[in-house]
């Protein structure tokens, strides 16, 4: 465990603040937590980074340079943001730091500047790298302690977990929004609108606003979809619902064996066998998928490399090759002994830490696998031979996914991609196709699409930047309305002649202020409790293409800013308040200008 060291170098100071919006430049809620440096202090940076080089953990931490000083307040913010992104967390990459005047005790004071959603796990965060800091570089320490890092990172993240978004998509899209500049905010639950005003998205991982209740809900039934497919005269699976043992042997025999059994309304291949060669095999995984529900489902067995087609809006925007979990032999090692290398490997001992899963073992499935090409775990496969470990090949199985360039793919299987995301209606759409040759066309070689997912795993490992590349074609015309704030002094009503001129004058459709909102001169039957609240149901609604926010510099000091960006700020009644408001909320906007009160 980490140890709390008696002389700290690095201290959490009491006095950490929170908005609910924005303020600083950060574009999401702000969080300030006042840190201290011991002045002059000489630590081990070298022994702190190499901790963290050699975890198994995939931080991305980027050490930071500087004065000393600077350089360890860097390095404890760097962690803790890293820290959230290990763990799903939604936060920015941004953060800006204070430098402060030094206190009595003779440290140096710093104020950290952090955007996030939730500012509990980011403050516990911060508080967790200050003291994994303090155990690796303070001087004396056993920075070498083996396993000590990742224990506490699995232990934190832990605490941290209820926190985090449980979609990769979700994740990926909001760390492609922070880098892009593009506002995103909490809808509901796990939906985010992206954007503001008439220019907003809807996003539940890659269920859109514009996707047909039509799409949703026949593609999440596998038996459905195929029928859909095969109707249109695609290569959609051949299959039966079975709900008994009876019924699934006469479908096989009905097919002929290999078969394939799975659940109809499953993801991420949970309860799917593959390639099924007689009853004995039949029966356990049926029994297997009727632990899902009643129904399964049986169909014919495609022999074909699989490949998945993320298609949006149309496009094919990525194509990978799913490869079943196995190992690669070198002709020294054995097959047991090639397991055991690779699941010793840093990824997959995260992976058994962070999941309980273990791709890599000797177990039933992996015994028949080997059986079937006539080997055993001390058999020494051939140099470059590959031993496949599992039937599935989804990555939820261990499966290895292999980047393929489109200039590879026929166009009749492209197009076969993007004809079946469109029969389901679907605009986010990962389209799973086995194809022996996916460089000839399927009209040529035969094909098979095993499912068309509505919520399909994009991720970013063989592509990091396709998160950033799919927000910007979605907002290729911008992500912002025009957005201007009025600072009033105390909460106001709508009818203030500064705020009716104003509005006239900026040409918006929209209005907003304590209690009121108006889109296009009629109010909303909406009754927000005070004018932050109205200013953020406002820049929300599709129907506004330019909005006034009428607030109360009280408010904005108490809650920070309701939008991330205001073209420009206009201050009713300049004084003492809002000479000292100002400073925190210009970084987010274009100007800040005064006017005249009942102007």
């Amino acid at each position: 465990m980490l140890i709390q060291t008696e002389s700290p170098i690095v201290s959490v100071e009491e006095g950490a603040v929170h908005l609910a919006g924005c303020a600083r430049g950060m574009r999401r809620q702000l969080l300030q937590v006042p840190l201290s440096v011991q002045i002059d202090c000489k630590p081990d940076f070298a022994a702190f980074e190499d901790a963290i080089k050699s975890s198994s953990e995939a931080l991305d931490y980027e050490p930071p340079g500087g004065a000393t000083e600077e350089r360890v307040a860097e390095s404890v913010v760097r962690l803790a943001i890293a820290l959230q992104l290990l763990t799903w967390i939604s936060v920015s990459r941004r953060y800006k730091l204070q430098r402060l005047p030094s206190n009595a005790e003779g440290k140096q004071r710093f104020l950290v500047v952090l955007g996030c959603f939730y500012h509990e796990p980011a403050q516990m965060a911060l508080e967790w790298a200050v003291t994994a800091f303090n155990h690796f570089a303070s001087p004396g320490q056993r920075a070498s302690d083996e396993g000590v890092f990742d224990e506490s990172v699995f232990e934190i993240s832990k605490t941290l977990r209820p926190y985090a978004e449980t979609d990769v998509n979700t994740k990926n899209f909001l760390l492609a929004a922070d880098e892009l500049d593009i506002p995103a905010a909490r809808w509901l639950g796990d939906v985010y609108r992206y954007g503001t005003g008439s220019r907003a998205r809807l996003l539940k991982s890659t269920i859109t606003d514009r996707t047909p209740a039509f799409g949703q809900h026949f593609s999440t039934s596998k038996y459905v979809a195929a029928s859909i497919l095969r109707g249109h005269g695609l290569p959609g699976s051949e299959q039966r619902l079975v709900d008994s043992e009876q019924d699934a042997i006469a479908a096989a025999e009905h097919f002929g064996y290999p078969v394939v059994v799975k659940p109809p309304d499953r993801d991420l291949g949970v309860g799917v066998a593959a390639d099924l060669r007689n009853r004995e095999e039949l029966l356990s995984a049926f029994a297997d998928a009727q632990e899902f529900g009643r129904h399964v489902i049986v169909e014919r067995h495609f022999e074909g490399e699989e490949f998945r087609l993320t298609v949006i809006a149309g496009k094919v925007v990525k194509i990978e090759n799913r490869v079943a979990a196995g190992v690669e032999g070198d002709g020294i090692s054995t097959v047991r002994q090639l397991v055991d290398r690779q699941r010793a490997t840093p990824k997959q001992r995260r992976v058994e830490r962070v999941n309980g899963k273990v791709y890599y073992q000797l177990d039933a499935e992996a015994l028949l696998m080997l059986d079937r090409i006539g080997l055993t775990p001390e058999s020494v496969p051939a140099i470059g031979q590959r031993v496949t470990l599992k039937r599935r090949r989804n990555a939820n199985a261990g499966a290895d996914q292999i980047r393929v360039d489109p200039k590879d793919v026929h166009p009749d299987n492209m197009a076969l991609a993007i004809r079946a995301a469109e029969i389901m209606h679907l605009d986010f759409a990962g389209v799973d196709f086995l194809s022996p040759d996916i460089t000839r066309s399927w009209r040529e070689t035969g094909a098979l699409i095993c499912e068309v997912n509505i919520r399909p795993g994009i991720g970013s490992y063989t592509s990091p930047r396709i998160y950033v590349e799919i927000l910007e074609r979605m907002f290729a015309e911008g992500s912002r309305i025009p957005a201007y704030l009025l600072l009033t002094d105390g909460e106001v009503p709508l009818n203030t002649t500064s705020a009716q001129s104003l509005y006239d004058k900026l040409g918006c459709n929209g209005l907003s202020c304590a209690g009121t909102i108006l889109i296009d001169g009629k109010a909303l039957p909406d009754r927000p409790g005070n004018s932050f609240s109205a200013a953020q149901i406002l820049l929300g609604e599709t129907r506004v293409d330019s909005a006034l926010c009428v607030m109360s510099a009280q408010l904005v000091a108490k809650k920070g800013l309701p939008n991330d960006w205001f073209d420009a700020i206009f201050v009713e009644r300049p004084g003492p308040f809002t000479d000292r408001l100002i400073p925190l909320i210009s970084p987010n906007a274009g100007r800040v200008q005064a006017v005249a009160s009942g102007a």
